[in-house]
């Protein structure tokens, strides 16, 4: 120990101006000129308005239909994320990038609680709220959709049940 604070005496300026320098290069590489800050809105979500068709629970449900390529061709409609995110659409696989890109922003993840978390992350951070905004509207969209594609499955064999105890 004794050999390593004498090497440290030695050296002591060398290191000095290495921290120095490390400090400054790093505030100058994580700045907003290198690396453009991102700002998160987030919303938690019950499925309240959700009924389970299956042995899945509402909220495995829910976390299907926030996933699904509705919500996500919708949003990405919606915002003109190719332009945001600044994808080359005349590349072959830009649809493989703004996905992967949008999959990077968006993040949709099963809480403890039986609720699901909604992320998004944005330069703008208006933006940012107004994607989860857009999101919970496309949620009630389909899931309504759903529950009316139901309802008249039951009603259509409630009525054949119905002609078929007349005949």
């Amino acid at each position: 120990t004794l050999e390593l604070v004498a090497i440290v005496k030695r050296w002591r300026w060398h290191l000095l101006a290495i921290a120095v320098i490390a400090f400054f290069v790093s505030v100058l590489f994580s700045g907003p000129g290198f690396i453009t800050p991102k700002f998160k809105s987030f919303a938690i979500v019950y499925p309240g308005n959700l009924v389970a068709y299956s042995r899945e629970s509402p909220t495995e449900q829910m976390l299907q239909l926030l996933r699904s390529s509705y919500i996500r061709e919708e949003v990405i409609r919606q915002f003109n994320l190719a332009e945001r995110y600044k994808i080359d659409t005349t590349s072959e696989q830009w649809h493989s990038e703004l996905f992967k890109t949008y999959e990077d922003n968006v993040g949709i993840n099963k809480t403890e609680f039986e609720s699901v978390e909604i992320d998004v992350l944005d330069k703008d951070p208006v933006k940012a709220a107004a994607m989860v905004d857009s999101i919970l509207v496309y949620l009630d969209r389909k899931a309504r959709s759903l529950q009316r594609e139901k309802a008249n499955e039951i009603a259509v064999i409630f009525y054949n049940q119905l002609m078929q105890k007349e005949a």
